[in-house]
This record gives structure tokens, C-alpha cells and sequence, in this order.
């Protein structure tokens, strides 16, 4: 138990801001010492605070890297993390400026997990299909109704078929 427990410290990064209240300082205000490690966050499991992360906006999470180095560092273990980011990047950079707003309200509003889902998914939602003919062809985000759509049901005549009729 003592070396999982020094195994735990060696990995996470170190809290230094005790438990208890901060105290007072002279002047009746409570003093403000910088925070290192997670904070108040570090009596957490590792897994908890990750499933946290992971249920934040892209913006939070942005926001979040900003605290202190240990945030930063678990933010970048995030799961895909550089790629989900880089990716969102990428498309907003070619976007047309209505597809563009769109874009930056989807990624205030998705969670990190779901922009995840959405990027990585290779499984159109509405065949079920992988593409035509591979990971070439393969199924890719498609703002129709935010679904993941591959070339055929995206390409096909008939908007009913992807759910675009009602649109």
C-alpha cells in the first residue's frame, strides 16, 4: 500500500495549499498564497479529475491550462487532447465566417468528450457505415444536424435520408 501510495505522489503533480482555511492576515482579509499543484482539487483520485476535465468545454479547458503547470499537465493527458484541439484549429481556420460562428458556439457548448466523439468517430450515424472504401472514405464530422456522416449519406439526392428535410 505505502509504494502504490509513493508510486501516486511520484505521478501526481505535488499540492502545496493546505486543507484547512487559509488564515487572516492582519488586516482581516484572508490571505492569498499562490496556488502550485491542483489546489483544493489534489484530495481527488487522478480518474476523478480527469472525468471532470473531460465533461469541460474546449473554452474551460483553454481557460483551465492557464492556472498553473500542474493543470496545464493534466489537461495535455487528456485523451487525443493535441489532436481535438489542432483539429478544431484547423477548421476554424478554413471556415467560412457563418460556419465559422457556428463552429465557436459548438465548442463552448460541446464537452471535450463529445467534441472528441465527434472528430474521432468513424461510424456514420445514420448507416452505421464506415465509407465506401476505407479509412480514405471514411465518415467525418458534418454539421447537417452535428452528426457524423460519411460521403454516401451526406452525398445522397434525397435529403430525407439524412435527416435534412426538416431543416
Amino acid at each position: 500500500m505505502e509504494r502504490a501510495q509513493q508510486r501516486a505522489a511520484i505521478i501526481r503533480p505535488l499540492a502545496s495549499l493546505p486543507l484547512s482555511s487559509m488564515p487572516a492576515s492582519p488586516d482581516g482579509a484572508t490571505s492569498v498564497e499562490p496556488v502550485t499543484g491542483l489546489g483544493r482539487i489534489a484530495i481527488f483520485p487522478n480518474e476523478v479529475v480527469m472525468v471532470v476535465l473531460q465533461q469541460c468545454s474546449l473554452h474551460i479547458l483553454s481557460r483551465v491550462r492557464l492556472v498553473n503547470r500542474a493543470f496545464d499537465t493534466m489537461v495535455q493527458l487528456l485523451p487525443d487532447y493535441d489532436y481535438v484541439v489542432n483539429t478544431v484549429r484547423g477548421i476554424m481556420r478554413r471556415a467560412t465566417p457563418s460556419y465559422r460562428d457556428i463552429l465557436s458556439k459548438l465548442q463552448v457548448i460541446l464537452t471535450f468528450r463529445g467534441l472528441r466523439y465527434l472528430l474521432m468517430s468513424r461510424t456514420c450515424e445514420i448507416c452505421g457505415g464506415n465509407g465506401e472504401s476505407g479509412a480514405a472514405a471514411a465518415a467525418s464530422l458534418r454539421l447537417a444536424k452535428v452528426k457524423v456522416l460519411c460521403d454516401k449519406c451526406n452525398n445522397k439526392g434525397s435529403r430525407s435520408c439524412t435527416g435534412l428535410g426538416s431543416m
